[in-house]
C-alpha cells in the first residue's frame, strides 16, 4: 500500500514574475519565483510583484508560514545584472530614481506584522557532477 500526500495549492494571485498560492486549510502561503527562463534573477518586476505578495500575505491573518520557491532548476540566481547595469547608467548621467528604495522599509513592515510568521526557502542543491 502507498500513501501518497496531495497538496491542493490555490492561486492568490498571478504576476508574469511571481505566483503566490495558498495550501488549502493549512495556513501556508507559497511564493514561487517565476523567472525559469532567467534561472529566477530578481529585476525590478519580480521584486515590485514580491513585495505585493508579502502585503497579501501579511494581511491574511489565517496565513501562518511562508514558503518561497523558485519555478525551474534553481531558487535565484540573484540579482539581474541588465537591472543593475540600467540603474548604474541611469545614475552615471544624472538620471536618479524618482522614488526611494523601499526595500528595507517593506521588508521591516513584513516581520514588524503582529501576526507570528515563519518563513522558509525551498531549495534544492544540485551537485556539479
Amino acid at each position: 500500500m502507498t500513501d501518497t500526500l496531495t497538496d491542493t495549492w490555490r492561486t492568490l494571485k498571478a504576476w508574469p514574475e511571481l505566483i503566490l498560492e495558498q495550501l488549502a486549510d493549512a495556513g501556508v502561503a507559497r511564493v514561487v519565483l517565476n523567472r525559469p527562463d532567467k534561472r529566477n534573477c530578481l529585476n525590478e518586476a519580480l521584486v515590485a510583484a514580491w513585495f505585493e505578495a508579502l502585503d497579501i500575505v501579511r494581511a491574511d491573518r489565517d496565513i501562518k508560514v511562508v514558503v518561497t520557491k523558485g519555478a525551474g532548476i534553481c531558487f535565484s540566481s540573484g540579482l539581474d545584472l541588465h537591472f543593475l547595469r540600467k540603474v548604474a547608467r541611469s545614475r552615471a548621467i544624472g538620471i536618479v530614481p524618482r522614488r526611494r528604495c523601499r526595500w528595507p522599509k517593506r521588508c521591516a513592515a513584513f516581520h514588524a506584522s503582529s501576526s507570528p510568521r515563519c518563513t522558509a526557502i525551498a531549495s534544492a542543491a544540485r551537485s556539479a557532477s
